[in-house]
């Protein structure tokens, strides 16, 4: 069973030194809660269901843990390295590994389905339509019916020199790609054509494509996330702030708000208190190694809040349909993280910054009024007359 607690502000609700829990490195966490314990390793991935969480070994081990309360649900075992991506869907779980291996499970007979074999290490996933997407650490973009049971890929691509570790679906037939060797691309996968590419300052390790506005955001190792107008292939901007590679990135559903928490002490459980307004705008979250979880305005691109509280580099993030914020670290823990609370806190500063400005404009136009007037004698302009000749 794992150990988890709650947070209420700065303050744990449970005697630390009595159960034997590690107090957060950040006494001022805005984590809700935080699985942990023997059996909870270093997480490599981590997916999310509707009642439980499910994560990625380094011995190729599985492991699901109910949400309410934190005991095993399911271990799947068959992965022969390291699980480096999952995707659930329904009562189904794909699975990738370094081993080689694109896998898919029955959540509810825990039993594995199919096994794809791809000839190379795979390092993530993604589904879409019915088609399950799997980029390799040699740059091999396969592709299968996630559907069936068929063991063959639909199409494999040589997408990349380096691995491909993040991929990003746009429609069927269109896809995104990062990669090791420092380039975003844009396929075609129904042809195998390049729309496009885009060039990064390093490895890149994660992607996020925002449908609305046509802006791709990419991660890397160079610490900051690169903008990419995927209309005109033109980097448009940069947001600055990890002091570490930027390994995963999310973007919320601004028409959903996130859940009223439900955890027990939690400071959002009152239903007497009003959830802060909708996001206009999609907010981005990214994660890194700088053990940070940060969270950006969108449409200013600006930074607007920092989560902080895992101690050592965030390894995933999942980000759920209801904008629930999950993270993964190589610390062994999973934590949720209090993202209303976060809205609300920028809201409210942007409330009082709105307010000192006007408060200072009225107090300077008070000054300015009140200020007694001078008049000034009005001095007699001399004609310069013309030199004669």
């Amino acid at each position: 069973k794992l150990q988890f607690l709650y947070f209420i502000g700065y303050t744990n609700m449970f005697s630390n030194a009595a159960a034997g829990y590690e107090i957060p490195a950040d006494p001022e966490s805005d984590c809700l809660m935080a699985y942990s314990g023997p059996e909870l390793e270093a997480v490599f991935s981590l997916e999310v269901t509707e009642n439980m969480f499910l994560h990625g070994m380094h011995n190729g081990m599985i492991r699901g843990f109910f949400l309410d309360d934190p005991v095993t649900a399911c271990e799947l075992a068959s992965h022969r390295s390291v699980v480096k991506g999952l995707v659930a869907e329904g009562n189904s779980l794909h699975s990738c590994s370094l081993d080689g291996a694109v896998k898919t499970w029955d959540l509810k007979s825990k039993e594995e389905i199919v096994s794809r074999d791809v000839g190379q290490g795979v390092v993530c996933l993604a589904e879409k339509n019915d088609v399950l997407y799997a980029g390799g650490n040699e740059g091999l973009l396969t592709l299968w019916d996630a559907a069936g049971m068929i063991h063959e890929p639909k199409k494999q691509l040589k997408a990349h020199v380096g691995s491909i570790t993040a991929l990003e679906v746009m429609s069927p037939s269109q896809v995104f790609t990062v990669s090791t060797d420092g380039l975003a691309k844009h396929i075609d996968v129904n042809t195998g054509k390049l729309l496009a590419a885009y060039e990064g300052c390093g490895p890149l390790h994660c992607c996020v494509l925002d449908h609305d506005t046509s802006v791709l955001y990419v991660g890397g190792s160079c610490t900051h996330v690169l903008l990419f107008d995927v209309r005109t292939a033109v980097c448009i901007g940069q947001l600055r702030g990890h002091k570490e590679a930027v390994v995963g990135m999310a973007l919320s559903d601004p028409t959903v708000m996130p859940p009223k928490s439900t955890y027990p002490c939690s400071p959002t459980a009152d239903p007497a208190v009003p959830p802060s307004p909708t996001p206009a705008t999609p907010t981005l979250y990214t994660a890194s190694e700088d053990m940070t979880v940060m969270q950006w305005n969108t449409s200013t691109n600006s930074l607007e809040y920092i989560f902080m509280g895992h101690n050592s580099a965030v390894s995933s993030m999942v980000l759920t349909k209801t904008n629930q914020l999950y993270t993964g670290s190589y610390d062994g823990s999973v934590r949720v993280w209090d993202t209303d609370s976060a809205h609300a806190s920028v809201q409210t500063k942007d409330i009082q910054d709105r307010e000192k400005k006007l408060c200072a404009e009225a107090q300077a136009k008070s000054e300015k009024e009140s200020k007694p007037k001078v008049k000034q004698a009005k001095s007699k302009k001399k004609t310069k007359s013309s030199p004669k000749r």
